[in-house]
């Protein structure tokens, strides 16, 4: 049974990361290093995905990479079925102008029920992510574990 547990975690975790690794390049470190830890941990430990998600929204709204009310995961959820459609964040300029598309996008309801909220959350994460290291002039990746710190006992499911 145990076997049974870990690879259903296994298999959340890699189509996470392959739905994150959609986006581009820019989200590159945070898909290889992040997105498997955070995955693995917001389906082992009942209500993290939630806390996380909230966490993440105001962490983000309060850096200014969101604007007042949007969440994580409907940003996720954006990002995602723009990269569909070839809309990245390595096609813009810079950040903002990625986010102002996506801000427009119109995401189709039919396809964000077949997405799970832990595939749109990690994915707005990511997304973040890569503002977060724009915005403070980072190298790619140094942000990347930002989320691991935010609140730590919200990784030991206290």
């Amino acid at each position: 049974m145990f076997g049974a547990i870990l690879a259903t975690i296994s298999s959340a975790a890699t189509a996470v990361v392959t739905a994150v690794k959609t986006l581009g390049p820019a989200v590159a470190n945070f898909a290889a290093k992040v997105a498997p830890t955070v995955t693995a941990m917001m389906d082992k430990i009942p209500g993290l995905l939630s806390k996380v998600s909230n966490i993440a929204s105001t962490f983000l709204g309060l850096t200014n990479i969101f604007q007042p009310g949007e969440k994580v995961e409907d940003m996720g959820e954006a990002s995602l079925q723009a990269a569909s459609d070839g809309i990245t964040p390595d096609k813009f300029n810079n950040f903002d102008e990625y986010m102002d598309s996506l801000r427009n996008y119109k995401t189709d309801p039919e396809i964000a029920k077949e997405r799970s909220s832990l595939e749109k959350t990690v994915a707005g994460m990511a997304i973040g992510t890569v503002g977060l290291e724009e915005k403070y002039n980072a190298n790619p990746g140094d942000f990347k574990d930002i989320w691991l710190e935010v609140d730590p006992e919200i990784w030991t499911g206290a």
